[in-house]
């Protein structure tokens, strides 16, 4: 073969041959194939017998079918689960190779933000396993190898770096992003994520009256707050009266049967922060997660490992168990605090775990754990506290 007409076959196999339209109609056409489907796992199935199907059609519709089915199986994954770990790095392998082979370049080419959909889905389920770091760079591959055309837009990309670096105890990073999304044109309710994490993540570095003044005025000026923004910014209340030294009664009463934060997230965080004072009154008004188990509408074993790492807890309690047995238990507990989706929490178990600990007495492990909040704290105040949380001498080592 003569190089001129190797280099004219190169530059036609790099040749883009999709365009914008044609992938939203492929899209709107699986997803009403799907939408057939009355259950998650048959709609997995279905999927995955569509990959099979199309595995030999090498033709441009073929191979962006296929690449559609593979991105609709890994946001599946993403919702409900069901892949193998192995699985997911499969398809994503899959999906690299048909842009490549397609001539899609990243950061150049108009169909770019294929690779931002792909990273950013990645982003989820690698936040989902707890894989914070790989999640926080997945975002970041999905931003630049879009960069022409950035998935959802630079004020959507801006939101999930915030969300990412918040996680990481990146504080300062993440308020510059919650910033940056909120000046740029997003929807009204992404506007107003990006300013609850705005809004969270000052109160968690303990800028308490900035926390508030935020909030106020974002309660007074943004028109049209959703319900569930509204009950977010009564709950960051609720936690900077903690944080101020105030009880938790009010957040207690808030998330009893049939009062506005009976919702099963709160339920677990105001579990938390009541195992942090030493009059355990506001743990006994709360109900166990055995009874909360119990309400379907709550679906509270559906919130990933919190419930099942207070669940730990309150077993830690329970003296029929050998107490050599429960600190074991309890130290491989600790051990994958770092995998809970948000930073607050993490903070808050360390708090926690450290009265439990000493309640019991157990000094030196009492003592090791709360010098990981104090690390945390500092790390989150940009070294000006080693308590965020403000529980002062509630935390104290030694059993009262």
């Amino acid at each position: 073969m003569s190089k001129p007409e190797h280099s004219k076959r190169l530059s036609s196999k790099k040749r883009p041959s999709w365009t914008k339209n044609q992938i939203d109609e492929i899209k709107s056409d699986v997803r009403k194939d799907l939408a057939k489907e009355d259950c998650e796992v048959r709609r997995l199935k279905a999927i995955h017998e569509h990959l099979l199907s199309l595995e030999s059609d090498n033709t441009s519709e073929g191979q962006l079918k296929r690449l559609v089915y593979v991105m609709s199986s890994l946001v599946h994954h993403e919702k409900y689960g069901g892949l193998e770990p192995s699985q997911v790095n499969r398809l994503a392998e899959i999906a690299h190779v048909i842009l490549r082979v397609r001539g899609i370049e990243p950061i150049k080419s108009t169909l770019s933000f294929l690779y931002g959909d792909l990273h950013l889905v990645l982003s989820q389920i690698r936040r989902k396993e707890g894989e914070h770091w790989l999640a926080t760079w997945e975002q970041q591959l999905a931003h630049f190898l879009s960069k022409r055309s950035p998935s959802g837009g630079e004020g959507f990309q801006a939101l999930a770096m915030g969300n990412r670096a918040l996680r990481l105890g990146h504080i300062s990073l993440a308020l510059e992003q919650y910033e940056n999304a909120e000046k740029s044109s997003l929807p009204s309710v992404s506007f107003e994520k990006a300013r609850m994490g705005r809004i969270k993540a000052l109160r968690i570095s303990g800028l308490i009256d900035d926390s508030e003044r935020l909030a106020e005025g974002t309660a007074r000026e943004v028109i049209n707050l959703t319900e569930g923004t509204i009950r977010e910014l009564e709950w960051e209340a609720f936690c900077r009266g903690i944080q101020r030294g105030e009880s938790p009664g009010s957040m207690v009463q808030s998330v009893k049967k049939n009062e506005r934060h009976y919702l099963g997230s709160y339920l677990l965080e105001a579990n938390l922060w009541a195992r942090c004072f030493e009059n355990k009154c506001w743990l006994n008004f709360l109900p166990t997660m055995r009874t909360l188990s119990r309400d379907k509408e709550l679906s509270i074993q559906d919130s990933g490992s919190l419930y099942h790492v207070i669940r730990q807890l309150e077993l830690f309690e329970d003296n029929d168990t050998p107490f050599a047995v429960r600190l074991q238990k309890l130290g491989a507990l600790l051990s994958r605090t770092n995998k809970f989706l948000r930073i607050d929490l993490e903070v808050l178990f360390w708090a926690a775990t450290a009265k439990l600990l000493a309640r019991e007495n157990v000094t030196g492990l009492s003592g090791l754990v709360l010098r990981e909040y104090q690390a945390l704290s500092m790390r989150l105040s940009w070294g000006k506290s080693d308590d965020v949380l403000g529980l002062g001498k509630e935390l104290s080592t030694k059993k009262a």
